[in-house]
């Protein structure tokens, strides 16, 4: 019913929708199979990264429609990649995870990933010779950050959180637990939450000075929490093991059980937009999407049964998401209509041509079969570094659109322009040879 009713939506002339999600999660062609552990669109929805197993690190700077493998120099299948932050730019990023898993390491990266340094120190070599970043926060900017290592793969009381102050010059040891932290995630530089094994969960107001815990909650039963998400400085989600979801309303102070309807593990959460509309992943394929900031859940499987680990929206987002998984998945969703009213458009879709396709100084763009009151066109360098962008609003379906750029100034190489709306996104590349 739902695929039938997206058909009339798009190709037809559609009334209101109301409280509906129509999901088309569909994989994107992927360089590697290993699995894939995070997923991060940081600014908008064509840039973005993907870490795992066997020293993945992907990017794409058209949307997922191709994923180049960043290597790490000498990394091979010997890096084991958890976590990605980008809190201030694409180009600046930081990906957290371990070498042979014996040392645990958080790289840093200026230029979207052509040279990787290490921002975080050398910790390695335990008993058991098993180390690894498992996750990192960097809420404001990579000055001021927050990392847990495990330290042993069994005993509990070898996990540590580490902060630094100085961008990764040094770090200093913020909280020993006595259970397996698995997620660690902070609001701002003073406001952050470690969880782990056993529903152990743990706040700090102070910048990791002191730490809070364990907070209870009502039906509480002991189960592994996974991830973690927050919509604002009070409003926290918490998913885990055996269906798990809480939230909290009070800035994790008090948390309430919210009943899922499935049984799987769930890996990560996300609130895109203004926080209505929710979104879970977990093993087995499990997708639960909620619109209604948490309190209802409805539950889908993707058809590969994949584990899905991580899911990302782009800011502002609530029709394009991605998803990252085992076995080196990633889908991409480009139908969630939610609360949204569809308008008349017409059967022809929407083109975007740019020519020539190899340029010396101008390039002209042509777009035809798009109606749209608000629209941008941006263009991005092969660094995925936004170089113009330029104001398209007014487009009418039934007219067709020209507009000369100058790319006299812009170094040689391969530039992605992108036009946006409300309702669609299209792309096309040209080579600038000077």
């Amino acid at each position: 019913m739902r695929m039938t009713i997206f058909s009339l939506c798009i190709f037809l002339t559609c009334c209101a929708l109301s409280h509906s999600i129509i999901a088309q999660w569909r994989p994107m062609d992927v360089p590697v199979t290993a699995n894939l552990n995070d997923i991060l669109f940081p600014f908008d929805d064509m840039r973005g990264y993907a870490v795992g197993e066997q020293g993945a690190i992907l990017r794409t700077l058209d949307g997922g429609v191709t994923w180049e493998n960043l290597v790490y120099p000498n990394a091979s299948s010997s890096w084991w990649f958890q976590s990605i932050n980008a809190p201030v730019s694409f180009e600046s990023c930081a990906v957290s995870g371990a070498w042979y898993l014996s040392h645990g390491k958080v790289l840093y990266t200026s230029n979207a990933g052509n040279i990787w340094s290490i921002l975080a120190p050398n910790i390695s070599y335990v008993a058991s010779g098993y180390c690894i970043v498992l996750r990192s926060s960097f809420p404001i900017n990579l000055t001021q950050g927050y990392t847990i290592y495990r330290q042993g793969r069994y005993s509990a009381s070898s996990d540590r959180a580490y902060k630094t102050t100085n961008g990764g010059s040094s770090w200093s040891e913020c909280f020993t637990p006595n259970f397996r932290m698995t997620n660690i995630l902070f609001y701002n530089n003073n406001i952050g939450f470690i969880i782990g094994s056993e529903s152990n969960i743990y706040r700090t107001t102070n910048a990791a000075a002191s730490w809070a815990g364990p907070i209870n909650f009502s039906g509480n039963q002991r189960r592994d929490l996974q991830g973690l998400c927050f919509i604002n400085s009070a409003e926290w989600f918490i998913v885990g093991n055996n269906g798990t979801i809480l939230k909290s309303t009070d800035q994790g102070t008090n948390w309430r059980v919210i009943p899922s309807g499935v049984e799987s593990n769930l890996n990560d959460i996300t609130f895109p937009g203004n926080g209505d509309i929710g979104i879970i992943v977990g093993e087995e394929g499990v997708i639960l999407t909620s619109t209604n900031r948490g309190e209802t859940w409805t539950v889908e499987y993707h058809p590969s049964r994949e584990n899905l680990n991580a899911v990302s929206f782009p800011p502002g987002q609530t029709r394009i998401g991605y998803i990252a998984g085992s076995n080196g998945i990633i889908l991409k969703n480009d139908g969630f209509l939610v609360n949204v009213e569809c308008v008349n458009v017409s059967d022809t879709s929407p083109t975007m041509s740019v020519y020539p396709s190899q340029t010396s100084g101008r390039a002209t763009v042509t777009i035809s079969g798009l109606q749209a009151s608000r629209a941008s066109l941006r263009v991005f360098n092969s660094l995925g570094m936004r170089i113009a962008e330029y104001d398209m609003s007014d487009l009418r379906i039934s007219d067709v659109h020209q507009r000369s750029i100058s790319l006299h100034n812009a170094p040689s190489g391969l530039y992605l322009f992108v036009l946006s709306s409300d309702s669609h996104k299209l792309t096309a590349k040209i080579f600038v040879n000077h």
